[in-house]
């Protein structure tokens, strides 16, 4: 098998090399008894829009008296600037690894091309979730739920230690949980939680929907198929400032799955005033410095994360 790899770069970059990974080897060998190379193409310019790409691989001048060969696509993301990971859950193998993801309870699995949770034991969480310790950041995925849902969503700034976090679920109508809802929540471990803020919401029904989280200091921001619905400030001294990002649900008496795709997580775009001050006399130039990335996301910046293969 000749598996193009799949890749990740910035907007407005120029595409990385493309490379192939071999596979179905026998008797010790590698790829060192085949001649010539494939040919690997993308379609993806320079300019072209954030999104995904497919990366289309052939024999070009590879051959080889003794192996017949097979050739799999893969995929170039195009993400954008300030992106700090991405995961599409495609894979090499289908079903693939989980991985990255951490199960920390519930049957999770990725399948064509999506991360989904269930069928799982009713009343109880199941939860997967990521370790990266980032501070003032967005996440973002599509979420989709089975009929016969009770709820789920996604979790920011979480500490696997103890399962603190923030988190945004919905709930289809019908649930009893809530009624087409979202629900902010700040869970103090695992388990116990405090509601937050409650606001309805278009019908979620079975369709996929974009939840989005943005997390600056004390501050977050849950948003719905693109529109911003909850924005609060944590009164607590000592808020949630860290953590990773988790997807979640929590099945009731009736089983149903839950899938996840196109995870994101970035820096928030725009810069936010520090209540700063400048006075100058009049006729005088008023010169400001360039908003910046704030200090503790300048590491961020050089660990971008991709989970494409």
């Amino acid at each position: 098998t000749v598996a193009a790899d799949n890749v990740m770069r910035l907007y407005g970059e120029t595409n990385p090399v493309l490379t192939v990974t071999y596979s179905g080897f026998v008797l010790g060998q590698n790829k060192s008894v085949l001649s010539g190379s494939p040919s690997i193409t993308t379609t993806a310019a320079i300019n072209s829009p954030i999104g995904s790409y497919p990366i289309h691989v052939t024999a070009g001048s590879l051959a080889s008296s003794n192996y017949a060969f097979t050739f799999v696509d893969g995929v170039l993301n195009v993400v954008p600037v300030g992106a700090l990971f991405l995961d599409n859950f495609v894979r090499s193998t289908d079903p693939g690894p989980v991985e990255p993801w951490v199960v920390q309870a519930g049957n999770w699995s990725v399948t064509g091309g999506v991360l989904s949770s269930g069928l799982n034991t009713p009343y109880g969480y199941s939860y997967v979730y990521l370790t990266n310790l980032w501070a003032d950041y967005s996440v973002q995925a599509l979420i989709r739920l089975s009929a016969g849902a009770y709820g789920g969503g996604l979790a920011t700034r979480l500490d696997p230690a103890t399962g603190a976090r923030y988190a945004a679920w919905i709930y289809p109508a019908g649930s009893s949980g809530g009624s087409d809802v979202l629900i902010l929540v700040k869970y103090q471990n695992w388990t116990d939680f405090l509601v937050i803020e409650q606001v309805g919401v278009a019908s979620v029904g079975t369709d996929w929907h974009t939840l989005k989280l943005v997390a600056r200091g004390n501050h977050l921001a849950a948003h719905y198929d693109g529109i911003p619905v909850i924005s609060w400030t944590d009164p607590d001294p000592q808020p949630f400032l860290t953590g990773g990002i988790g997807v979640e649900m929590w099945t009731d008496g009736t089983a149903y799955t839950l899938s996840a795709d196109d995870v994101l997580v970035a820096l928030p775009s725009g810069p936010v005033a520090a209540d700063d001050a400048y006075s100058i006399r009049k006729g005088g130039t008023l010169t400001v410095p360039a908003p910046g990335v704030l200090n503790n996301d300048i590491p961020e910046m050089g660990s971008l994360t991709a989970l494409l293969n």
